[in-house]
């Protein structure tokens, strides 16, 4: 006999809020019912599984009140109500088909919250008992790709070679290389309370079996606490790793694993935190509107800004002593660390929750994306005065994330959304050059190649893309098991690391 818990459901209904962008009453929610110490793997439920469920039960509902005593189908015109009364209408017969699961809107927050709270769930197809802790080339069966006006894409693909690092007990919810050409380190951060240091160089040949033999884990906090590590950041010169938790916390590792610090300050979920980019600062932003500015050199807190009036989504440096940061309170403000009392700009428009922010390799444009679909180009000139440039709004979905191409030479941004797809565009005539259809759900993440010639996407369908930049073609693919929350090129471009919701870390071989 089938059974469901009251844990279990109050579990899904934690999960919905926390994907819906309802990070307050999952928080709430959470803590009351005690879900925050529940021993259920995030990583073996699938993203939108309540309502999936509910479209199920209403679909066989739907079937069992429409069958007559004979079997055969009464006819019926009238879509089937989750909760008005049902009255049958004589018309074409018709029993509705099982719809396609949907995933609920979800925002930055969603990301960052409880460990990603979206991204990282995805594609609980974890049951088959097969491994993946041998490298491997993967044969990829897209779909056949759709038709697009500004992107021709070849019917056939290479698959990538792939590396899988296994170890982690929950989602990995970000990865990120050492920036250090001299030091051969990848960081995997997990749901688990966990990040593992891989020995993977970022070119030439390396031993699968040895990165896992000789990973090092840092623990951030025990078993059953809201211990989700949410997201981290290299310093510029590779010798400290600054993470943050759901527990509010920003912790300081060296190379070796090392605690050297615990930063309090957050009462709330740490969403992002990055090194400004002499490596004298660091800022943390999170569900609580404050901004925190620290002292790395005596690891104390510097100021905090509290002009945000909703959770802090995102956080961006333009230089050594000027940042950005976005909220769900449908703002940007930059600050100047020379200006510490107020925003030394605000920049409004977007009409809904603001994403994410980057600003331009020259620092004279920032992008920043939007639930109110759009992505929008601003010009900041000095501290003083801005300007809005261009607003993209091709896209039919919230836009998740933007970033610019790493190639400053050839301007060129590229968007990823809830609608499955990622748009290159042109900032200087404000044009979208290429639209690339191939995933078939929401994409979280897009990272260009160092060279600036290739980019790569990852979204909730489990499948990579590797894009040609110039033209939109599709290089090569991979189809996994788990959601994609995150991809990033090595230093050198040689490789690729991918985090995923089936609790590995994926390196591939980007061999063009």
């Amino acid at each position: 006999m089938t059974s469901i818990t009251s844990e279990e459901v109050n579990y899904l209904v934690v999960r919905y809020l926390q994907e819906a962008g309802f990070v307050h009453s999952a928080f709430s929610f959470s803590q009351e019912s005690f879900i925050n110490k529940s021993e259920i793997r995030a990583g073996a439920v699938a993203p939108g599984m309540l309502v999936t469920l509910l479209q199920r039960g209403l679909h066989y509902t739907s079937i069992e009140f429409h069958l007559n005593d004979d079997g055969s189908e009464r006819e019926c015109s009238r879509a089937y109500s989750l909760l008005e009364p049902h009255v049958c209408e004589r018309g074409v017969q018709m029993v509705p088909r099982p719809p396609t699961p949907t995933i609920p809107k979800e925002s930055k927050r969603r990301k960052k919250e409880n460990g990603e709270n979206g991204k990282k769930r995805a594609s609980k197809e974890m049951e088959d008992g097969s491994t993946a802790s041998e490298k491997t080339n993967v044969s990829a069966d897209p779909k056949p790709p759709k038709p697009v006006k500004t992107a021709k894409k070849e019917k056939t693909t290479n698959s990538l070679e792939v590396s899988i690092l296994t170890g982690h007990e929950s989602e990995v919810i970000t990865c990120a290389w050492n920036p250090s050409r001299d030091i051969s380190l990848l960081a995997s951060a997990s749901g688990d309370g966990t990040v593992r240091l891989w020995t993977v160089p970022s070119e030439g040949p390396w031993n699968l079996e040895d990165a896992k033999m000789s990973v090092r884990i840092l623990e951030h906090a025990a078993s059953g606490d809201s211990r989700d590590v949410t997201t981290m950041d290299w310093s510029p010169d590779g010798m400290t790793l600054a993470t943050g938790c759901y527990d509010g916390k920003a912790r300081l590792w060296n190379s070796d694993g090392e605690l050297l610090s615990v930063l309090n300050k957050h009462n709330g979920p740490i969403f992002q935190l990055q090194w400004s980019p002499d490596g004298a600062y660091l800022v943390s932003v999170g569900v609580e509107p404050a901004v925190a500015i620290w002292d790395v050199a005596s690891r104390t807190l510097l100021r905090s800004y509290d002009h945000h009036t909703a959770p802090a989504l995102d956080v961006d440096w333009r230089d050594d002593r000027t940042f950005a940061t976005c909220s769900t309170d449908k703002l940007i403000l930059i600050y100047s660390l020379d200006q510490p009392d107020e925003p030394v700009l605000t920049l409004t428009g977007h009409s809904d929750e603001v994403n994410s922010i980057k600003w331009s390799p020259k620092g004279d444009l920032l992008v920043s994306s939007s639930d109110d679909m759009t992505a929008r180009v601003w010009r900041v000139q000095g501290v003083e005065t801005y300007a809005l440039v261009h607003t993209f709004s091709e896209h039919l979905m919230e836009i998740y994330t933007a970033k610019w191409s790493t190639n400053p030479e050839t301007p060129l941004i590229a968007t990823a959304s809830f609608d499955g797809t990622v748009k290159l565009w042109d900032p200087v005539q404000g044009l979208c050059r290429h639209t690339l259809q191939q995933h078939t759900q929401p994409v979280y993440a897009i990272s260009f190649s160092p060279c600036g010639r290739y980019l790569a996407s990852g979204s909730l369908d489990a499948a990579l893309y590797l894009w040609s930049v110039a033209d939109g073609r599709l290089l090569q693919n991979y189809h996994g098991r788990g959601g994609i929350f995150e991809v990033t090129w090595s230093p050198t471009g040689h490789r690729i690391a991918a985090c995923t919701s089936d609790a590995t870390c994926c390196v591939f071989e980007a061999k063009m």
